[in-house]
């Protein structure tokens, strides 16, 4: 019985804690992390030497290309390589207004799932090293409107339950999500097709309405006019293919001369040039 005991604790033993990789996007909290790193080199026995040669194992995205760019003397110094990452990771006064602004402003978007929404919050939180009750109350305020309703109608104690009911509400909306999403496509697709006909009817307005500083006829440039040549005197309006003359009101009358009623007198009036028949002051 005691050494099973022992062969459970020996082998208990054997298993070393797991490091993270510093990423040096303000996702870890730079002088934890870098406690922890201490910590694990003092659990492995690393010299300051050995600390240092490690560190870039441990070291992956920026955090990696800062290590990469730094001077040689201070990568081969322990001391300098522990004060170069506390300068440039350490968070300040200013880091800590613009995660509190971040925090204030976080909002969970709409394609955006309760998992990455909180992995945020939580990271946020955990910088400004807020407590439970705040983290819940950040959390829930930045859900989606619909999302947010639901699970303040459930009261969360703390925000291990909140963060359960917005999966619950996440899980039960995604179908009705779903079609919303499809509808509203299918009315933008509506939409866009009756802006494209309206478009297209305004060009075709645009090109056949003549300007309203212009006659009519003269925007149909393109057809043909029909001029009678020009003849050197002035044409005034056409008159009716049949008319009385104004002299012997017998039909189509001549000019001057030629008309019957040219030099007799007029039998109603007494004035010459007329005949009695077309005579106007006799029609007064």
């Amino acid at each position: 019985m005691i050494t099973r005991h022992r062969r459970h604790y020996q082998a208990n033993s054997n298993m070393e804690p797991v490091l993270q990789h510093f990423k040096g996007d303000y996702s870890q909290d730079p002088i934890i992390w870098w406690g922890k790193y201490e910590a694990y080199g003092n659990l492995k026995a690393w010299t300051d030497q050995q600390k240092t040669q490690t560190l870039p194992i441990y070291l992956s995205e920026a955090a990696s290309y800062w290590y990469q760019n730094l001077p040689i003397a201070s990568r081969n110094d322990f001391g300098r390589l522990r004060q170069a990452f506390l300068n440039k990771y350490e968070r300040h006064q200013g880091d800590r207004w613009m995660n509190l602004k971040l925090l204030s402003e976080r909002k969970q978007s709409l394609t955006e799932s309760v998992e990455t929404y909180a992995n945020d919050i939580e990271k946020l939180c955990g910088f400004l090293q807020k407590g439970d009750d705040s983290k819940m109350e950040a959390f829930v305020h930045g859900l989606r409107a619909q999302t947010r309703a639901k699970v303040m109608e459930r009261a969360p104690a703390n925000y291990a339950e909140a963060l359960n009911y917005a999966r619950l509400v996440q899980a039960s909306a995604a179908p009705d999500n779903s079609s919303d999403i499809l509808q509203k496509l299918d009315n933008f697709a509506t939409q866009l097709n009756s802006l494209q006909t309206q478009m297209a009817t305004i060009s075709l307005a645009a090109v056949t309405t003549p300007s309203p500083h212009f006659p009519a006829h003269q925007a149909e440039s393109n057809q043909p006019r029909n001029r009678q040549p020009w003849n050197g005197r002035y044409r005034g309006p056409e008159r009716p293919a049949q008319w009385n003359c104004t002299r012997c009101g017998r039909g189509r009358g001549s000019r001057g001369s030629e008309c019957p009623a040219w030099g007799k007198t007029c039998n109603a009036c007494g004035k010459r040039n007329h005949f009695a028949g077309a005579c106007k002051t006799k029609a007064q």
